[in-house]
């Protein structure tokens, strides 16, 4: 069994060391192979000197403008050769340096191609959601606490800017909806202010055209009405 971490960063040196380091010491926790992937956007403060005085455990990366975040991811997917990939951006860490031996210990069913578990966010737990949230336009769980299986050969959609986590994790849980398997553990701990938490018309955009295609328009209308009712539950 084997990982490949993949890093995707611009301009967060701090936060770049911070995934680096922890990533040093899962390695050292765990008898799989592990290689880091750190693709850096072409970054402007001392993100390219951090990854040169890493050099012991950066295994390959790359410095150079991209078109952005899931762009950077495609290009790490490129360059890894292992069994799973695992995507711990810059500032993101490992909640329990010993995930990947209790993962390698568990014996995957090698007809598994997709993993997920909890996440520590804000100060807390953020338990995995049902699967069938994916419907409602909803990525239920945190995808630094997924493991994907590189062999299905699914790439990020080059056109999405806010959402494309999203689609990506659903073509992922529906090309082989059997094959999907909860990790009852907190597997990564996120650093606030992602691309991810940023909420606009592009997003809501983004993230309702990709329902409309992948699930049609029932579940197009079900999502945008989930929405609502979320909202109205906010404002009580």
């Amino acid at each position: 069994m084997s990982f490949s971490i993949i890093t995707v960063n611009l301009d967060n040196a701090a936060g770049l060391q911070k995934t680096i380091s922890n990533i040093s010491l899962v390695r050292e926790e765990t008898s799989a192979s592990v290689e880091l992937i750190v693709i850096d956007g072409g970054s402007s403060d001392e993100s390219v000197d951090i990854i040169n005085k890493n050099s012991k455990v950066v295994d390959r990366w790359v410095s150079e403008n991209d078109r952005g975040v899931f762009d950077g991811m495609n290009k790490g997917m490129a360059l890894a050769v292992n069994d799973w990939l695992v995507f711990m951006n810059s500032g993101d860490i490992f909640y329990n340096v010993q995930i990947l031996e209790i993962f390698r210990t568990k014996n995957i069913d090698p007809q598994i191609n997709f993993v997920y578990g909890d996440a520590f966010q804000g100060g807390k737990v953020a338990y995995a959601q049902s699967i069938g949230m994916l419907k409602m336009g909803v990525i239920h769980a945190c995808h630094q606490s997924m493991f994907f299986r590189r062999s299905l050969n699914i790439e990020y959609g080059k056109d999405m800017k806010l959402y494309g986590d999203y689609g990506f994790v659903v073509d992922y849980v529906f090309q082989s909806p059997d094959r999907i398997l909860y990790l009852n553990e907190v597997i990564a701990e996120t650093e606030p202010g992602g691309i991810g938490s940023k909420v606009s018309f592009q997003k809501r955009y983004e993230k309702y055209q990709q329902v409309l295609v992948r699930f049609g328009p029932i579940n197009f209308v079900l999502s945008f009405f989930y929405r609502i009712g979320r909202l109205f539950k906010t404002l009580k």
